[in-house]
């Protein structure tokens, strides 16, 4: 009895059919394919957000440089399109885009339009063998900045730029393109601002100043000052001038380099009634200052003018003085003191 009924549970036992086999494999295959995809998806996000902080970090440390005086200095050196910054020349005949290089504050190159990043945000050479995957054969150095300047010149007239309009442009390559696509990047988004990851920055260029001084010293009795004609002043003598950035012409004037300058003139006259006394740049006046000449003083009466020239070449800087009446008009019984001061200065500063 006990065999009869040990046989009858298993008569009654009975597996999935071929249908309930074909479902449940559909199911699993379903959830399989959900959790490949699921997998890709995070890995695919955890690829961009790692891409996204490397850019991040390359963006900080190109702004720094830029941001850093010494760095961009050295960049303005180093970065051939920049030269006519360097000399304070016209730069209109500058490309519209131009390739910079990004420069550390001891000369060395950070970055250029070649350089690529790894995804840690550091500086990869893309042409090294070592730098391939061994598996896939892609770089393992897949970020790249294109870094750019432009001046904005005006077409056809000097164009002598204050500052810089740098873009540097990701592009990224590697075996998750579709992820990667994301980021990369031309001209016509930067144009348009849809590129997220860009760097844009305007960098000032008057980071560095040369100074100088210049004296007449020609006794006590400097000569005439001629009734409403200019006359000169004999700059003769150097106070200050530690990159010798100008020449004494031997002529009374100083021979300068090209470039943008910021002055103070001035000089002093005895007894001559009223005075004038302006810059001569290349022997055209430029702007005056008035002073009276009606004292008995030693040190004489002062007049000073504070200008600016700005000159695309090589020219000369003087100072004149112009008088109301000449020394033979002079009755205050002060011969000796009649006429041009014993003092007349000039002080610059170069501004780059």
């Amino acid at each position: 009895m006990r065999r009869a009924r040990s046989f009858y549970f298993i008569k009654n036992q009975h597996g999935l059919s071929l249908i309930e086999s074909m479902v449940s494999v559909a199911i699993l295959v379903t959830v399989a394919l959900g959790v490949i995809s699921s997998i890709n998806y995070y890995q695919t996000r955890m690829v961009l957000g790692n891409t996204q902080n490397s850019l991040e970090k390359i963006r900080g440390d190109i702004l720094d440089r830029l941001q850093n005086d010494r760095s961009w200095r050295e960049t303005v050196v180093n970065t051939a399109d920049l030269q006519c910054v360097e000399d304070m020349a016209d730069c209109q005949g500058v490309a519209a885009d131009f390739p910079i290089e990004v420069r550390n504050d001891d000369g060395t190159l950070y970055a250029d339009a070649a350089t690529r990043f790894n995804s840690n945000g550091n500086i990869c050479d893309p042409v090294d063998i070592a730098n391939l995957d061994a598996v896939t054969l892609n770089l393992r150095c897949p970020i790249q900045f294109r870094i750019e300047g432009n001046f904005n010149c005006p077409g056809g007239v000097p164009c002598f730029p204050t500052s810089v309009d740098i873009v540097a442009i990701p592009t990224v390559a590697d075996e998750f393109s579709q992820v990667y696509g994301q980021l990369a990047t031309g001209q016509a988004n930067v144009a348009a601002g849809a590129c997220k990851y860009c760097l844009t920055f305007n960098r000032g260029l008057a980071t560095r100043q040369q100074t100088f001084s210049y004296i007449s010293r020609v006794g006590p009795n400097p000569g005439a000052c001629g009734a409403n004609v200019w006359t000169m002043r004999n700059l003769n003598t150097l106070v200050d001038d530690q990159e010798a950035v100008a020449t004494l012409d031997g002529l009374g004037e100083l021979d300068l380099p090209q470039g943008r300058y910021k002055c103070r003139a001035e000089a002093t006259a005895y007894n001559v009634g009223s005075f004038r006394i302006a810059p001569f740049v290349d022997g055209a006046q430029l702007g005056t200052a008035s002073g009276s000449g009606f004292t008995a003083a030693l040190s004489g009466s002062k007049a000073f003018v504070e200008f600016e020239v700005r000159q695309n070449a090589a020219f000369k800087l003087g100072i004149r003085q112009l008088c109301s009446r000449s020394v033979s008009a002079c009755d205050f019984g002060f011969d000796a003191l009649c006429g041009l001061g014993d003092y007349a200065r000039l002080d610059c500063t170069r501004i780059f």
